[in-house]
């Protein structure tokens, strides 16, 4: 999922629910809650995609895809934290830990291929004894 996107789209949320707050106090909530179920599944999906990819782990043949993983991780991590402060401020303390938990998530997905290759590179070492 584009981070853009999702930025955008718990921005329009909480601006959703701090005008239905004004108008009506008992639905502005909603929004919220839907959002959660959205943020939820998406990290489902996101979970899912990285078990698809243990399964077709791409060897890596240069060091430039490192630094674009490295700037990824950073620009996932910086938004999240932004959305969590953000919605932390608005008094959603239930959605800054779902946008947490999404972030976590996200970066998890991005890495665990190349950990995996390490791991791997780790464990026939130890099984040759190269040293």
């Amino acid at each position: 999922m584009d981070i853009l996107k999702f930025a955008l789209i718990i921005v329009v949320t909480l601006f959703l629910s701090n005008v239905l707050k004004d108008i009506k106090p008992e639905f502005y909530r909603i929004p919220i809650f839907i959002l959660s179920l959205y943020i939820f599944g998406n990290c489902v999906e996101m979970l899912q995609s990285g078990i698809d990819s243990l399964s077709n782990l791409i060897y890596l043949k240069n060091n430039f895809e490192y630094i674009a993983i490295f700037l990824k991780l950073l620009f996932i991590s910086f938004t999240t934290d932004f959305l969590i402060s953000l919605s932390d401020d608005d008094g959603n303390s239930a959605l800054s830990g779902t946008i947490a938990l999404f972030g976590r998530i996200s970066m998890i997905a991005i890495v665990m291929p190349y950990a995996l290759k390490l791991f791997s590179v780790i464990k026939e070492e130890s099984l040759y004894g190269i040293s």
